[in-house]
């Protein structure tokens, strides 16, 4: 491969790389701010909307020229899908050898990294706009957080917050999003628990019992481990209520589920036997 062809490839890549950064598009901005371009002319407008007067019109390129222009796009061709000499694997590979051992400056290093902080489209999630000077501030106070919490620092610690701090706070999320409101299959599921065994579980849907990272419905309140869930035809479509059964039974807790077409298609005698063997069994 010619190194000439080679070294102008990549000095247009640098510089396209450089002419993309956010401060340098804000400098060239405020270069252009307030200038004026000079316009065409009357006699030079007449003369390129007269066909005959145009200096080119009527004019061919030589074969010379021709074969000049055909050498160039075949030399451009290489840079591009597979005649890419880079993508070839005997190259990568060349160059895989070639970096072996070779580590960039610290100058370098620099400018790579707030080139990819400037990037919209990285997954750091800097935001787009930066003004000048932000982004080395910016990388500054990554330097200091890594320094002060180095990769791995939380691994095996323990959290402060109690267990009670815990529920309070999915008590309060949960209160925020308004799901703490009973809805109506479980106000019409209570209802018949009520009647199928009174005074024996208290509505947990709330998120104040959590088992096995599970919020059930209804909790038995007097010793027995048993839980009752309804599931929503449209919310549980397709969900295997098996998955929650043994989630339960992993902690010694027996589970009930009734689906929402069971309370609207069988009659209320038959969902409180239904429960009432549940609860009894």
């Amino acid at each position: 491969m010619n190194k000439e062809i080679w070294k102008q490839y990549i000095s247009e890549s640098v510089s396209r790389a450089y002419r993309e950064h956010p401060e340098i598009k804000q400098k060239i901005s405020i270069s252009r701010t307030g200038r004026h371009y000079p316009k065409l002319s009357e006699a030079r407008k007449k003369i390129l909307e007269d066909k005959n007067k145009h200096p080119m019109y009527g004019k061919h390129h030589s074969e010379e020229s021709k074969k000049k222009s055909s050498e160039t796009h075949k030399k451009l061709k290489i840079y591009y899908g597979e005649n890419n000499v880079s993508k070839r694997p005997e190259v990568r590979e060349k160059l895989r050898i070639a970096n072996i051992g070779r580590t960039h400056s610290e100058e370098t290093k620099q400018k790579i990294r707030l080139l990819a902080l400037s990037r919209p489209s990285n997954r750091k999630g800097i935001p787009i706009g930066l003004r000048p000077g932000q982004l080395e501030q910016l990388a500054e106070a990554r330097k200091v957080a890594r320094q002060k919490y180095p990769r791995g620092y939380w691994f095996g610690k323990k959290s402060t917050i109690s267990r009670e701090k815990v529920l309070e706070r999915v008590e309060a999320s949960l209160k925020g999003n308004r799901r703490w409101k009973v809805n109506k299959l479980e106000l019409k599921l209570g209802s018949l628990i009520s009647i199928a065994c009174p005074r024996e579980y208290k509505y947990t849907g709330n998120g104040k019992v959590i088992i096995n990272g599970l919020c059930p419905d209804y909790t038995n309140r007097n010793g027995k481990k048993k839980v009752i869930e309804v599931f929503g035809d449209y919310w549980h479509n397709g969900e295997n209520p098996q998955i929650k059964i043994d989630k339960y039974s992993e902690f010694g807790f027996d589970c009930l589920v009734i689906w929402e077409h069971e309370l609207k298609e069988k009659s209320e005698l038959e969902l409180v036997k239904i429960i009432k063997e549940f609860n009894d069994d």
